[in-house]
C-alpha cells in the first residue's frame, strides 16, 4: 500500500510538470503538455487503480499550488481534474477490468473497441463541460468564445484592441473558428488520450507489470453494435436540435467520429498483415495523415463504418486461415 502511494505520488508529480511545461511557450511544451495523462496511466495499469487515483489527486493539487498567483487555484485544479486526471484514471481502471469464473481466473477482459467508445464519449462530455463555462445559453456561448477566438488572433496579428485585425476577412475567420474548435477538440482529445493509454500500456507491458494479456489490437478494436446507433443520433441531433443540444450532438458526432476513425486504421493494419510492402503501405499512409490530415481521417472515419458493416477483417482473416501459405506475416 505505501508502495503504491509512493508510486501515485511521483506519477502525480510527473504529470503536474508535463502539463505546466506549457509556460514555456516552446513547440516541444505542447507535445509534452499532451502527455500529461500518461504517468496517472502508467500509474493506474501497473500499480492498479489506488496508485491511478492518487496520481490524478496530487498532479491536480500540485496545479492548483504551482500555477496560482498565491494560494490554491480552485479552478485550475478542477479543470484539470475533470478534463485530464480523472479520465486518464478511469480509462486505467476500465482496461484492467474483467469478468471472473468461480476459481477466480479472468476469462473475458474489457474489451478494447468499448474502451475506444467510452473515450469518444467521455471526450464528448468534456468538451460539453468546458462549452458551459463560457455560457449556458448557446447565445452566451457563441459570444464568449468568439471573444476568445478574437483575442488570440490579436495576439497573433500583433493587433491592438479597437483596431481591425490585420487579416482578410478576420470575421469569416471568427466564425469559422466558432464552428469548429470544439469538435476539432473533440476528435483530438480521443486520438491523444488513446494513444497515451496504449504507451502507458505498452510501458507497462515492458515492465512485466501488465495485468491482462496484450490484445492483438487491429484485429480485436471492435467498437459495440451500438455505436453506429449513437452516432446516427448524435448526427441528426447535431443537424436539427437547437441551441445547445445540438451542440452537445455535434461534439458526441465529433467523438463518435475519431473513434470510428482508429477503427479504420486497425483495419488498415489488419488487411496488410502478409503483404511485402505493408511497412511501405503503413507508412505512406501516416504520412499523408500527416499531411492531409482531415482528408486522411475522414477516409479512416470511412473505412471504419465500412468494416462495421462488411466486416473486412473477418473477411481477410478467414481468407489466410483457408490459405496459410498465402500469409506471410
Amino acid at each position: 500500500m505505501t508502495r503504491n502511494l509512493l508510486i501515485g505520488l511521483v506519477a502525480g508529480l510527473a504529470s503536474a510538470l508535463l502539463f505546466a511545461s506549457l509556460l514555456s511557450g516552446s513547440p516541444l511544451s505542447l507535445l509534452l503538455c499532451l502527455a500529461a495523462p500518461l504517468p496517472i496511466m502508467i500509474a493506474g495499469l501497473g500499480w492498479r487503480h489506488r496508485a491511478g487515483l492518487v496520481a490524478a489527486v496530487v498532479a491536480s493539487v500540485l496545479l492548483g499550488v504551482g500555477l496560482s498567483d498565491g494560494g490554491f487555484d480552485v479552478r485550475l485544479a478542477v479543470a484539470f481534474l475533470a478534463s485530464t486526471a480523472l479520465p486518464a484514471w478511469l480509462l486505467s481502471y476500465l482496461a484492467l477490468l474483467g469478468r471472473s469464473e468461480a476459481g477466480g481466473a479472468v476469462v473475458e477482459w474489457f474489451p478494447i473497441g468499448t474502451l475506444v467508445a467510452v473515450t469518444a464519449l467521455l471526450s464528448a462530455a468534456i468538451t460539453m463541460l468546458i462549452a458551459l463555462s463560457f455560457g449556458l445559453t448557446f447565445e452566451t456561448y457563441s459570444a464568449a468564445l468568439g471573444e476568445r477566438i478574437e483575442a488570440v488572433l490579436r495576439v497573433f496579428t500583433d493587433t491592438p484592441d479597437g483596431q481591425p485585425i490585420a487579416v482578410p476577412n478576420a470575421a469569416a475567420f471568427v466564425a469559422f473558428a466558432k464552428a469548429v474548435a470544439l469538435p476539432i477538440s473533440t476528435a483530438v482529445w480521443v486520438f491523444t488520450t488513446l494513444f497515451n493509454l496504449w504507451l502507458a500500456a505498452r510501458v507497462v507491458k515492458a515492465s512485466s507489470r501488465l495485468a491482462r494479456p496484450w490484445p492483438d489490437v487491429p484485429s480485436s478494436l471492435r467498437l459495440p453494435r451500438r455505436t453506429i446507433h449513437g452516432l446516427g443520433l448524435a448526427v441528426l441531433v447535431a443537424a436539427f436540435a437547437p441551441g445547445m443540444v445540438g451542440l452537445a450532438g455535434e461534439f458526441v458526432t465529433a467523438g463518435l467520429a475519431a473513434a470510428f476513425a482508429i477503427a479504420g486504421y486497425a483495419v488498415l493494419h489488419a488487411v496488410t498483415r502478409g503483404m511485402t510492402a505493408r511497412p511501405l503501405v503503413l507508412g505512406a499512409c501516416y504520412a499523408i495523415t500527416l499531411v492531409l490530415s482531415w482528408i486522411a481521417i475522414m477516409a479512416a472515419v470511412v473505412a471504419g463504418l465500412a468494416d462495421h458493416f462488411l466486416d473486412f477483417r473477418g473477411r481477410v482473416a478467414a481468407r489466410r486461415k483457408s490459405n496459410p501459405a498465402n500469409d506471410k506475416s
